[in-house]
């Protein structure tokens, strides 16, 4: 029985001392993997909010990498969109007023 009693009480100290040690590692993980996505909810608000000038970058795991070169890679596509939409509109604005003002001189000339 005190052999018995011996073993159960070395394994209650084993497992109160292996509980907090997994607990500790456990928060170290989360903070690690939290702290990159955390860098990553800014940049992610600037590309929501249409500020596509500064690029996106993280540094962390693999994965939290690839994630930011995914936004990147979409950043540069809507700053690409939105020099397209600019030019589209200068230029529709540019052949509408030819027109117009063409129409503009010919209502000043009947009147």
């Amino acid at each position: 029985i005190e052999q018995s009693a011996d073993q159960l009480r070395t394994t209650v100290l084993q497992s109160a001392l292996v509980i907090p040690a997994s607990l500790l590692i456990a928060l170290l993980f989360v903070r690690l993997l939290m702290r990159p996505i955390n860098e990553l909810k800014p940049q992610i608000s600037r590309l929501q909010e249409g500020n596509f000038e500064k690029k996106v970058s993280v540094a962390g795991v693999q994965e939290i990498q690839e994630v930011a070169q995914i936004l990147e890679a979409m950043r540069v596509q809507l700053l690409e969109l939105e020099e397209q939409k600019s030019h589209f509109i200068r230029h529709i604005s540019h052949e509408l007023k030819t027109p117009l003002a063409a129409i503009r001189e010919g209502a000043e000339l009947l009147y």
